[in-house]
């Protein structure tokens, strides 16, 4: 997204001279950018699997009976 803030910034700047045909082309250019986005997400592009494992609370168990049975 950091490429298409690039795009809109001049928008942004020139606040007073746009009018209302630069309002409909950014509005026209965040519609597809957002359109785009929701299709990446339906499909899956987007989704990033967690290193992290639940396992935690299992091997603590372990541990602290392994703990008390060598006791």
């Amino acid at each position: 997204l950091d490429l298409e803030l690039l795009v809109i910034y001049p928008f942004g700047m020139s606040g007073y001279e746009n009018g209302v045909y630069g309002l409909i082309i950014v509005l026209l250019f965040i519609g597809i950018i957002t359109a785009g986005f929701v299709f990446e997400l339906g499909k899956g592009a987007l989704k990033i699997d967690s290193r992290q494992s639940f396992n935690y609370f299992n091997k603590s168990k372990n541990f602290v009976n392994t703990f008390i049975e060598n006791k």
